[in-house]
This record gives structure tokens, sequence and C-alpha cells, in this order.
């Protein structure tokens, strides 16, 4: 029902809960210290990629920041931001990685992702309050920025997203199964979560698995 719903959420709506969410990072977020030229390279890539995939020219807009808080990480926030971290360019070992998750979160995005998990989200806090009375279960749903950035996508989300970056990547010259490769990379670093507050990525090498059936197909 979730799904059902985001999809028949005006866009307009992803667009106020973006601002809302971008402030919510800006408190834990900085300025990027990549160097200059790489993130000047990043960004054409990211144009580049969004606009195979069909998005329009200002439909979308790509972020580099210091993670600070969130540490490693990257993010799709609903109105069209996607977020990368120096942190996780860093941990980066080549340019196919990096492009492959800003293909994931161009997933996210497509699917509106961050809409559905709010919704998610607040039928949680509609069930928290009939169970409990009083506005303890309501409370939750005024700070949607924060939820945006603080909760973590379902399992088949992540699918969702990691088939869409697959497809968007073989279209492409970089390697379709290169992200996945960073992401248990990051997992055996750092142990059985993705480093970073949002925890927006768990990982294993069946899903690893999973994309390089998806690219042999």
């Amino acid at each position: 029902l979730a799904g059902v719903a985001a999809d028949w959420t005006p866009r307009q709506v992803d667009s106020a809960i973006g601002r809302s969410s971008i402030g919510t990072l800006q408190s834990m977020t900085g300025p990027s210290r990549t160097d200059p030229a790489l993130r000047q390279s990043l960004q054409s890539d990211f144009r580049a990629l969004a606009g195979t995939a069909g998005f329009a020219t200002n439909g979308v807009r790509f972020l580099i920041v210091d993670g600070r808080r969130i540490g490693a990480n990257a993010l799709a926030v609903p109105g069209g931001y996607v977020l990368l971290t120096d942190q996780l360019i860093a941990r980066a070992q080549s340019r196919d990685e990096i492009v492959g998750v800003l293909a994931h979160e161009l997933g996210h995005l497509h699917h509106r992702h961050g809409v559905e998990k709010l919704y998610r989200a607040a039928a949680l806090s509609a069930a928290l309050y009939l169970l409990i009375g009083g506005d303890g279960g309501l409370g939750g749903l005024a700070g949607l920025g924060t939820g945006v950035v603080t909760s973590a996508y379902s399992r088949d989300m992540e699918r969702e997203a990691d088939a869409y970056a697959v497809r968007l990547l073989q279209r492409t010259s970089y390697d379709p199964t290169a992200f996945g490769r960073l992401l248990v990379r990051l997992e055996r670093e750092t142990g059985s979560d993705t480093p970073g507050l949002m925890r927006s990525h768990p990982v294993s090498q069946e899903r690893l698995d999973r994309i390089q059936a998806l690219a042999a197909d």
C-alpha cells in the first residue's frame, strides 16, 4: 500500500520533503574537501548518467559533501537530490564503483523509495497511536526530513535499486557490478553495517552474487 500511495502522490510533495531532508543533512555534513577537479569530473559523470536514465536536466541535483556524522555514504533524497560523501569517494577503488553507487541512488529516485518509506513509517506511527493512545505514535510524523535521512530502505527497495542500476550501467561503458564489490568491501572493513548514520545499504556476498547474476542476463 505504501508503494501505491507513493505512486499517487503529487511530485511537488517530493520537492517539499526534499527541502526538509536537505536541511537536516546540512546539520550533519560540511563543505566537500574532495579535489575540485575530481568533483567537477564526477558532476559531469552524474549528468551524463542521469541523462542516459531519462531524467530531465533540471530534475536532479548532485551534491558532494564532507560526510562528518554520516561517514562513507550516499543518499537519494525525494525531489531529485543525490548526495555523495567525500569519505565514500576516498574508499572507492575506481570510477566504476562511484558511478555505480550513483546509478543505484538514481534507482531510488526513479522508484520514489524515499516517499514510500515515509508512508511505511506513517503507517507504523498510526498503529502505535491506536495501541498506546495519546500523540506518542504520531509525534514523529512532523519530522519528515529526519525520517528520510535516518530510516533504512527495505530489502525489496534495495533490490529494485540494484536492478535499476545494473540495467542503467549496461547502457554505458561502466562495469555494472563494480558498485556491489564496493559495498561488500565496505562491509568487510567496517562490520555488518554500512558506515554512517543512515545504514541504508545492508549488504552481503549474497547481494553481490545477485548483482552479478543480473549483469550476466
